[in-house]
C-alpha cells in the first residue's frame, strides 16, 4: 500500500513546506482549502536519481532524517514534478514531462512539457526529478 505524503506550496512566500501535516500554523484541512497554499501528493513512486548525484547538502538533510545511504531509493515523485527523461533523440532538446493527477483515469500521469501528448505514469532507467511546477516554473518556457 502506498505511503500518504503531501506537500504544500506557499503561493505568498514562495516556500515549500515539505510535509503539509506539519505546517506551524495551519492544519492539513485548511491548508487544503486556503488559495494561499498548493497541496501536491507523493505518487509513491521514486526516480532513479542515485545517491551519487545528489548534492553533499541533499545527503546530509537525508541522513538528518534518520535515514542511511542504504536506504536511499531515489528522489520521491510529486504531483507537480518536472521529470527529464533524457534528450530527444532528433537533437530538439530535454524530454521534460509533468506529472498531474487526471480524475478521468483516477491515477497519476505525465504530460509532455512541450508537446500536447499525455502519457501514462512510466518511468524510465533514466527519469529524473529535476524540479517541480511551483519552484522551477523557468523549466515550464518553451526555450
Amino acid at each position: 500500500m502506498r505511503e500518504h505524503k503531501y506537500q504544500a506550496w506557499d503561493t505568498e512566500l514562495k516556500f515549500m513546506y515539505p510535509d503539509a501535516f506539519d505546517h506551524p500554523d495551519y492544519a492539513f484541512a485548511d491548508l487544503v482549502e486556503l488559495e494561499q497554499f498548493k497541496v501536491r501528493e507523493y505518487t509513491g513512486l521514486h526516480d532513479n536519481t542515485k545517491w551519487e548525484e545528489l548534492t553533499k547538502q541533499e545527503q546530509e538533510a537525508w541522513i538528518e532524517k534518520g535515514e542511511t545511504k542504504d536506504s536511499w531509493k531515489g528522489k520521491e515523485i510529486y504531483e507537480g514534478d518536472i521529470l527529464s527523461f533524457g534528450q530527444y533523440t532528433d537533437g530538439s532538446g530535454p524530454c521534460l514531462h509533468v506529472v498531474e493527477w487526471s480524475d478521468e483515469d483516477a491515477a497519476f500521469q505525465t504530460r509532455e512539457l512541450f508537446y500536447i501528448k499525455q502519457s501514462g505514469f512510466g518511468l524510465d532507467p533514466c527519469s529524473k526529478v529535476i524540479g517541480n511546477v511551483f519552484e522551477n516554473p523557468e523549466l515550464l518556457e518553451v526555450k
